[in-house]
């Protein structure tokens, strides 16, 4: 692997990711380029706005979000949204806020959606 995807795998296996997403989440972070750039810089502003959003209405930064596969224009990346969700979800990590995996929906063993869960209540409870 090289430098981008060995920090990123760690981090997503605590978050919950499935092994078969994460390998083909690792493949693309190798071969996109410049959508990888794209991606990240989305998903970034998203989340800033959303954390902005928030403290100004003194909120938490907290709730869940679904992210689904492209079955509209599977083009060259059909899973380009659920690699949008791990994208949030390293958003989140990289800025302090918890976030988890908590539901994978597949058919037919293929991943059509991922819901996500952030913020300090979703922090798993242990005895």
């Amino acid at each position: 692997m090289n430098m981008l995807t060995d920090n990123v795998e760690p981090i997503l296996k605590r978050a919950g990711c499935p092994d078969d997403l994460m390998q083909s989440y690792c493949m693309f972070l190798h071969e996109g380029r410049q959508d990888v750039q794209i991606v990240r810089k989305e998903i970034s502003s998203v989340f800033q706005k959303h954390k902005m959003h928030c403290m100004h209405r003194h909120m938490p930064m907290e709730g869940s979000v679904i992210f689904e596969r492209n079955k509209k224009e599977p083009s060259v990346y059909p899973d380009m949204g659920l690699y949008i969700g791990l994208e949030y979800v390293l958003c989140c990590i990289n800025n302090g806020i918890p976030a988890y995996i908590t539901e994978c929906k597949r058919i037919r063993n293929v991943i059509e959606s991922v819901t996500i869960v952030f913020g300090l209540r979703c922090m798993p409870v242990s005895f």
